[in-house]
């Protein structure tokens, strides 16, 4: 039988996209006020590390990565953001948090540090390489002396910080390292290890496009700061600020 050809066209109008990388499960929360502009931008969220996000960001993939690394300076989101981003770009602020032990109900009591998560023979689910989450858990490690490969589950991989609560909630580990929010959001205990801001870190050469001009404006919004406010756990403060310029290389 002879082939048929014929057009086919999209249920609706193709509108711009603004494609976000990065692990702060608060990123959703972009979606609907984007939608309300005029004329609308649609969003799209690929949830992956601080480092995978820089890296996505630097091969032109995606218009903004999340991040939260603490350079040696003590500053967040500057030095491994201007190493990859060789064109540079711009930091805004977008929320901040705790990060720390997230513990299953079995394993709470008696726990006040990854030392004795260690000491108790505790099952861990650790992060991926390039997560700042991972980072802090080597450094408490490093701290206390003890050698990760030692821990059980260290070689264990969850990729965020809800599916870290989740597998912990689940019962398929006791312990790992995730975002305060998320330990809450599952009704687990947390201890704090450390303090985290959280910023999207724009490429220079995607600054001037709609979708960044779109996300600007967003997130200046009182009604994204309100929601931001109403998740336990989370610091809208930073939201919408300029934190840095990285220079070109």
């Amino acid at each position: 039988p002879a082939t048929r050809l014929a057009d086919v066209r999209p249920i609706g109008p193709p509108r711009p996209t603004l494609v976000v990388a990065g692990c702060d499960p608060a990123l959703p929360l972009l979606e609907e006020p984007l939608s309300l502009l005029d004329p609308p931008i649609a969003f799209s969220w690929w949830p992956c590390s601080s480092r995978e996000a820089l890296r996505l960001a630097a091969d032109g993939l995606v218009h903004a990565a999340g991040a939260h690394l603490r350079d040696r300076s003590g500053e967040y989101n500057t030095g491994a953001a201007a190493e990859l981003l060789a064109a540079g770009g711009e930091v805004i602020g977008f929320s901040a948090w705790r990060e720390g032990l997230v513990l299953g109900p079995a394993a709470a009591d008696g726990v006040t540090g990854v030392a004795d998560v260690a000491r108790r023979g505790l099952r861990l689910v650790n992060r991926e390489p390039g997560a700042e989450a991972r980072r802090v858990l080597d450094r408490e490690l490093g701290r206390a002396g003890i050698d990760g490969e030692q821990v059980h589950g260290y070689r264990t991989m969850a990729a965020g910080h809800l599916q870290v609560a989740d597998v912990i909630a689940a019962g398929l580990a006791d312990a790992g390292v995730a975002c305060e929010p998320a330990a809450l959001a599952y009704g687990l205990a947390f201890v704090p290890l450390a303090a985290e801001r959280f910023d999207l870190v724009i490429p220079a050469e995607h600054a001037a496009s709609r979708e960044v001009q779109a996300l600007i404006k967003v997130l200046a919004s009182r009604w994204l700061i309100d929601q931001l406010a109403s998740l336990p756990g989370y610091d809208p403060s930073s939201c919408g600020q300029h934190m840095a310029t990285l220079p070109a290389q």
